[in-house]
């Protein structure tokens, strides 16, 4: 893989099913106000030519990267950010299902004076593109070091990274399904200086094919569905450790997954009382943050004290 001559790549994936929002991700892309990136964009069951259609225009510096039937999402990523990596100084990582706001870009060449990797607001939005009033973001005294690792904040929209830490952080194991907040967190492991951008950088939208729900209402459903992707993230995380890690945030790291390993057990597998915690995280006012639904630390009676 040659050199990118721009230093800068602005990575995504497309897959079937996304084909109707890849317009208005293109002419985003093609609105930048900083245009000097390379366009990579990893094609998990689509060809150049359907891709190209569903854009209705082609970037002009575009490196493809093919997947092969059966790819998990895990492999497709390292597929696409491996050689994305080797190749370039930055990674701007946007969705392809979202909006670029103009200065995504030039926001993220900023923020990488300062940090080795960076996360920015994210507009909610519905299928169409409608605002919802509200933001994934942290607050503006809240600090990333302090969110990670029990929630996340760091997607694989709104991310971006100096090459050498996200290589640093690869390879992606095929059984990863939670990609982003596996990066960050091995990130955070390694006491990568991390930054976050509290201005929204993107819109996000809110859909069916979204991993998990952001907003209440929920249900015990949805808590016991998080609940496994968040164990089985900690059981990746831990097995793929290396020696270089932070010992005090391997410590912090280890205490989370024993107080989630504790959640599943007293509440998740107990129905009236998955029932009872449902109702009272319903009450909460909760952070616009990934993954907060479980082992809610103000919750944490309902479970420490049984």
């Amino acid at each position: 893989m040659s050199v990118s001559a721009s230093g800068t790549a602005l990575a995504t994936t497309f897959y079937p099913g996304v084909e109707p929002f890849l317009g208005e991700w293109f002419q985003s892309v093609e609105g930048q106000t900083d245009q000097e990136f390379d366009t990579w964009i990893a094609l998990d069951g689509l060809s150049e030519e359907e891709a190209v259609a569903a854009m209705g225009g082609c970037p002009k510096r575009v490196i493809w990267i093919h997947g092969e039937a059966g790819d998990s999402p895990g492999t497709m990523r390292q597929k696409l950010l491996a050689p994305a990596c080797a190749a370039n100084d930055f990674l701007v990582l946007v969705d392809s299902d979202d909006i670029l706001h103009q200065e995504r870009v030039s926001a993220a060449r900023y923020l990488l004076q300062e940090y080795e990797m960076a996360g920015c607001g994210l507009r909610l939005v519905d299928a169409v593109g409608g605002d919802l009033g509200k933001t994934v973001t942290l607050q503006a005294d809240d600090s990333p070091e302090a969110l990670l690792p029990r929630w996340n904040v760091f997607g694989l929209s709104n991310t971006c990274w100096h090459a050498r830490l996200l290589s640093r952080c690869l390879p992606v194991p095929e059984q990863v399904e939670i990609v982003d907040w596996y990066l960050a967190t091995r990130a955070w492991l390694f006491g990568a200086k991390i930054g976050f951008d509290v201005t929204p950088r993107m819109d996000y939208r809110q859909y069916g094919a979204n991993m998990t729900q952001i907003q209440g209402p929920f249900d015990p459903a949805r808590i016991k569905l998080d609940c496994g992707r968040v164990m089985a993230h900690f059981r990746r995380v831990l097995i793929s450790r290396k020696d270089d890690a932070d010992p005090e945030r391997e410590t912090i790291l280890a205490h989370s997954v024993q107080d989630v390993e504790r959640f599943e057990r007293d509440i998740v597998r107990d129905p009236e009382r998955l029932q009872i915690y449902t109702e009272e995280l319903n009450k909460l006012d909760l952070p616009m943050v990934w993954w907060a639904t479980v082992a809610h630390p103000k919750l944490q009676y309902l479970w420490c004290n049984k």
